[in-house]
């Protein structure tokens, strides 16, 4: 089967039945109907008002059937959210099960690497720090943990792995395609960064020449064990890098203006942050 990378860090939801392309189509940012059986992509789904109520992994397993990765307290919004719009419609949606990402060719095909797969699992007990730098590395933040509930999807920064401008309708597409449009920058902006000098604690604010710039949301502190680990899932990732942080910035900042972090009442304390790039 493979090798374990996480324990249960997953959730998958699985779409099925005669109109499940048709159905996704019109409510995933991504191309569906086009998407081969055994591929994966990032998607997002949307509110009607353009505000994203999941970011997810999109895999084809059969020609009639989906499934849907999402972190696991995200399952339940994303299963709701696609039922209120599953009227007369030949297709059904299955309780979100457990996963665990392996490194094989059989399971669920992941969006995050290649020769990266989902199969179900019977782990309680998850590694939260190793799930939070799969995240960060995958590209994929589990909103009301990495990102604000609600938020934007232009606070992702380029939309162009998550969404096709292509494609045709879909539920929210109306703010995506003006945000893409007008190429203005958020307000907020989410990005996964390497800790490369110091340290920071989730929920600490950062700061540039002590002027408030953001702040960090969520961290993933690795052993040498886990870090090697990553590394072979993901090439480009440097196995010497040991603290990952997920920071939303507020609007034209980058990480590598952030020189300070610190907790509200505390002293501030030198860092250095480095943009993480996925493989």
């Amino acid at each position: 089967m493979g090798n374990v990378i996480l324990g249960a860090a997953a959730a998958a939801v699985e779409v099925a039945g005669p109109q499940a392309a048709p159905f996704l189509h019109s409510q995933l940012t991504q191309e569906v109907e086009g998407l081969a059986v055994g591929t994966a992509v990032r998607t997002l789904l949307l509110e009607p008002n353009g505000h994203m109520v999941v970011v997810a992994e999109l895999a084809r397993l059969e020609p009639e059937t989906f499934a849907l990765v999402v972190h696991p307290t995200l399952a339940n919004a994303l299963s709701e959210r696609l039922r209120r719009f599953l009227i007369r419609t030949k297709a059904m949606i299955s309780p979100a099960y457990p996963v665990d990402l392996v490194s094989s060719s059989v399971g669920i095909p992941s969006a995050l690497g290649a020769g990266l797969a989902w199969v179900k699992s019977s782990a309680d007990n998850p590694d939260e720090s190793l799930s939070a730098a799969l995240r960060m590395l995958g590209g994929v933040p589990a909103l009301g943990i990495d990102l604000d509930e609600g938020a934007l999807p232009n606070s992702l920064g380029d939309l162009a792995p998550y969404a096709s401008f292509t494609k045709g309708c879909y539920t929210g597409q109306e703010l995506v395609e003006r945000v893409e449009s007008r190429k203005a920058a958020p307000p907020r902006r989410l990005f996964a960064v390497v800790v490369s000098e110091g340290r920071v604690s989730s929920g600490e604010e950062l700061f540039s020449h002590h002027d408030p710039v953001g702040k960090v949301s969520s961290v993933a502190e690795l052993s040498d064990e886990q870090a090697e680990t990553l590394a072979g899932a993901f090439p480009a990732f440097d196995p010497s890098s040991h603290l990952l942080a997920w920071c939303v910035l507020s609007r034209n900042r980058h990480p590598s203006e952030v020189e300070r972090a610190g907790a509200e009442g505390s002293e501030e304390r030198r860092v250095r942050l480095v943009e993480l790039h996925s493989a």
